[in-house]
């Protein structure tokens, strides 16, 4: 496939081949079964957006919060903040033209058509593509505007085709294509310097999500360190000062139905979407917690008053180390490199984490595909496996081999047209004296060469180093790859014992658990060795840098 993108088509006409491909896989996998279809009382994912959509249109959103025979906690309450209610309205009056009885208060619980059906993931689809599609390809021509066309094309497909938050939101069903979207939208601006409109952009994220939440130490510390380097003191009071009103306005206007009302409101709005009475995790999650409970019970340990604030300690800290990076040094790569890390610190540590929050550290890792295809070759199969007993129990199976094996056969052959996967694997790379003198241009031969001579050899050192880092890094990806297929070839054919009958979707989990953390380990290098501070670089190395950039 790589062959026939060169030979057939100019580079300007890949990213629009990826779009279509995108397209087109979502419909298919739209065919497929959604969460919890024809399984009452409840249902699953599907109803609870179905049953939002019903409320929305029937009800104020004053009372959307609030509990009554409409609205409670028994039957799917709304638990995600006010713009999914906003979304909710609108998709639930485009569901009311067309078929009403489908949103009928109280009277279409358990609503399940064909046409329904259809409509439903048209609401889906549609809101993928003006909201996702533009912020994904905005990112990368930002991000990639000076790079080959092929690491733009190969950061498109990797987030376009990313076969986990497609097959969640195009089969599952959810909704993730918006707060994401929302939030690639927003690091897109702050990359082009709109530090205003990228706060407004995350704050919209935050506010139909929650767990937008997971990113919201790197675009702090970001835009902190954004405002810490200007010049002068009253510079750097007043961009902060600048930024927090931005925030507290965007609140102040999407929360309006709450914030207008009374404090008491928005308390209720907030303890509806951390309910700490749900526990530390649901179901089967690749985490920290779910994955070393089979050792320490947890949940039996301490209580849920205390466990909460000790996730939150423990994120915190995890997610640190990113943050005192992106405050010392802000940088394009070192915002999103920041996003993976706080994600992955959030997944892995915080209170009440789903299956699906895999989906977070994922997106910026997809976009940062042409600087590190190895960890986003690594990472998107291993993501996809920690959520098989979801996706098992949904039956999308087969949506879910296909789509790896798509995944497998079309991007993956595109790493080798990347240019800028460097010495290591992981994309750390070194440049010689010559590819130092292409980057900064300008000046005779020799001084060039004078420039560079110290960047060869740093480069040089450093590769041999990171080289050693992309060899362990390939040999765990390749020890994952393996250890997941026979995984799912054991579980074909073989039968867990009937006293344990969890026994493969922890398995699953557990084996998820230890590549996750892998890559978790080696994001951390790669944000201080790829985007590494100014101060411990030369003039030369500076240089080269700002020019690649």
């Amino acid at each position: 496939m790589c062959n026939a993108y060169r030979y057939f088509l100019k580079p300007a006409h890949q990213e629009q081949l990826v779009l279509l491909a995108a397209l087109l896989l979502r419909l298919l996998v739209g065919l497929w079964p959604y969460s919890g279809a024809g399984h009452p009382p409840k249902y699953g994912d599907y109803e609870a957006q179905r049953h939002w959509m019903e409320v929305a249109i029937h009800l104020p959103p004053s009372e959307w919060y609030s509990e009554s025979e409409f609205m409670n906690s028994s039957y799917w309450p709304l638990d995600y903040p006010p713009l999914s209610g906003y979304q909710s309205f609108i998709h639930g009056k485009w569901l009311q033209a067309f078929e009403p009885e489908a949103v009928a208060l109280l009277h279409s619980h358990g609503y399940e058509t064909a046409s329904s059906k259809l409509l439903m993931r048209l609401t889906v689809l549609v809101s993928d593509l003006l909201i996702f599609f533009p912020a994904s390809l905005a990112c990368v021509r930002i991000l990639y505007g000076q790079e080959p066309s092929s690491s733009r094309v190969f950061a498109l497909a990797a987030t376009l085709l990313n076969p986990a938050a497609l097959i969640i939101d195009h089969g599952h069903f959810q909704y993730n294509c918006i707060s994401l979207g929302l939030t690639t939208a927003a690091a897109a601006a702050i990359i082009g310097q709109a530090h205003v409109v990228g706060s407004v952009l995350f704050c919209l994220a935050l506010s139909h999500k929650q767990m937008a939440l997971y990113y919201a130490p790197a675009f702090f510390a970001h835009l902190l360190g954004k405002c810490l380097q200007k010049p002068t003191a009253a510079g750097k009071v007043g961009g902060v000062l600048k930024l927090g009103a931005t925030v507290v306005l965007t609140f102040a206007v999407a929360w309006y139905p709450w914030t207008s009302n009374s404090p008491q409101a928005v308390v209720q709005v907030i303890r509806r979407i951390f309910p700490l009475r749900r526990g530390l995790y649901e179901d089967y999650v690749a985490n920290f917690w779910c994955a070393t409970s089979v050792a320490i019970k947890w949940k039996q340990l301490i209580n849920d008053a205390a466990m909460a604030p000790l996730c939150a300690g423990i994120t915190l800290a995890a997610a640190m180390p990113s943050m005192a990076h992106q405050i010392w040094a802000p940088s394009p790569k070192g915002l999103l490199l920041a996003m993976a890390n706080s994600g992955f610190a959030f997944f892995m540590f915080s209170y009440q984490v789903h299956e699906k929050s895999v989906l977070l550290p994922l997106l910026p890792v997809t976009l940062l595909a042409g600087y590190l295809p190895s960890a986003c070759l690594w990472f998107v199969p291993v993501s996809m496996v920690s959520m098989y007993p979801l996706l098992a129990r949904d039956g999308l199976s087969l949506p879910y081999a296909a789509l790896l094996l798509l995944w497998c056969g079309s991007v993956w052959p595109l790493a080798s047209e990347v240019g800028c996967e460097l010495r290591g694997s992981l994309g750390l790379g070194s440049f010689s004296v010559g590819e130092a003198d292409r980057k900064l241009g300008g000046g005779s031969m020799q001084q060039q060469q004078q420039q560079t001579k110290g960047v060869g050899k740093r480069g040089f050192e450093r590769g041999r180093a990171q080289g050693l880092s992309g060899q362990s890094q390939t040999i765990g990806m390749v020890g994952s790859m393996c250890g997941l297929v026979g995984l799912h070839l054991a579980q074909a054919t073989l039968q867990p014992p009937s006293h344990l009958p969890w026994l493969y979707d922890r398995a699953f989990i557990t084996a998820s658990f230890a590549g996750l953390a892998a890559i978790a380990c080696c994001l951390q290098v790669a944000q201080w060795l790829v985007c590494r501070p100014s101060s411990k670089q030369s003039a030369t190395e500076r240089a080269v840098r700002d020019k690649m950039q």
